[in-house]
């Protein structure tokens, strides 16, 4: 059992989600983005997956990848002229299912709609940094 925010509870299958959340990642985790990235990526497959759990297709296998556009000069603060960010952000499905891909389609859609990571990021919710006291 897990806890989740407003005291919740919620139940989850490590064993059957394990092969869904080893995050293998290359350029984001040298600009220390391997933790955002992974939470993004978990976020919208664990959506996905519910998603075709609810609507009778079995996964097999899936693979979520995120690539990205950054330009260094702004995160290395060469440039102020350019975004510090990621200008783009794409994510890239790949799932072995007994479903049609018009079905497997509907459920990627489903992904992010219901993923609060995402909904985080794209919305662009304001963020606040502070020293602990």
């Amino acid at each position: 059992m897990g806890e989740a925010s407003g005291g919740r509870a919620m139940t989850f299958r490590p064993a059957l989600l394990q092969s869904f959340f080893t995050p293998k990642t290359d350029q984001w985790q040298a600009l220390g983005g391997a933790a955002r990235a992974s939470a993004l990526a978990a976020c919208v497959t664990t959506s996905i997956v519910y998603h075709a759990a609810a609507k009778g297709i079995v996964i097999r296998a899936m693979e979520s990848r995120l690539e990205g556009d950054i330009d260094l000069q702004g995160f290395l603060g060469l440039r102020d002229d350019i975004a510090r960010g990621f200008q783009e952000i794409r994510m890239v499905v790949g799932i072995d299912a007994d479903a049609p891909p018009e079905k497997l389609e509907e459920i990627v859609r489903l992904g992010p709609s219901y993923s609060p990571v995402y909904d985080t990021l794209a919305r662009a919710a304001p963020v606040s940094v502070g020293l602990a006291k």
